[in-house]
């Protein structure tokens, strides 16, 4: 966390949409180009995107593309792998992740790029939560994700100092005091 208030971003320092190299496709998705604008028709369905942002920098549409979006040129797993890697290594920011997800049939696509470590790992955390929490409120997804994985979670010392303020609580009070506040309150959130 910055702790000079001339570090902390405006809401208008996260915005993409003015860089020429993102075309916005819709609410939440984007075409983003390592460099120039991308080449993207209005109605570009998602297996035209592909095809188009697979192509690297050049404008230039070298394979010719059928109506049903097939392509005479080979794309394969490798080819947009290294296509992934080359739009990150050359994109200027310092952090980003490109994620795809499958749930019950469902397949969602998630990128993103900042100079913010955190601001990454919480959009790509929150961003998956909500594909797998159905009704299940995220905040409650993720501390169940957390409490079922195979990994130990540590928290900093200060996170109990937080949830013992938060349910009003100090050091005279006893840890079965604490467990009946978690309790009446159905769990706890760790901010």
């Amino acid at each position: 966390m910055p702790d000079d208030a001339d570090d902390v971003l405006d809401p208008d320092d996260l915005d993409i949409t003015s860089d020429e190299r993102v075309e916005q496709l819709d609410e939440a998705r984007f075409v983003i180009s390592s460099g120039g604008r991308p080449n993207v028709s209005d109605d570009a369905a998602p297996s035209d995107v592909a095809e188009r942002s697979s192509a690297g920098d050049d404008d230039s549409d070298d394979g010719s593309s059928d109506a049903d979006g097939s392509s005479d040129d080979d794309v394969d797993d490798a080819a947009v792998s290294r296509w992934l890697a080359t739009s990150f290594a050359e994109n200027g920011f310092s952090h980003g992740f490109d994620a795809t997800v499958k749930v019950d049939g469902s397949v969602s696509r998630h990128r993103m790029v900042s100079n913010d470590v955190t601001a990454t790992f919480e959009t790509l955390v929150l961003w998956y939560v909500r594909q797998v929490s159905g009704t299940t409120p995220p905040e409650e997804t993720l501390g169940l994700l957390l409490a079922s994985s195979d990994f130990t979670t540590r928290f900093p010392p200060q996170t109990l100092q937080h949830l013992l303020e938060a349910y009003d609580l100090s050091a005279e009070d006893s840890i079965a005091d604490l467990v009946a506040a978690v309790d009446e309150a159905g769990g706890f959130d760790v901010d």
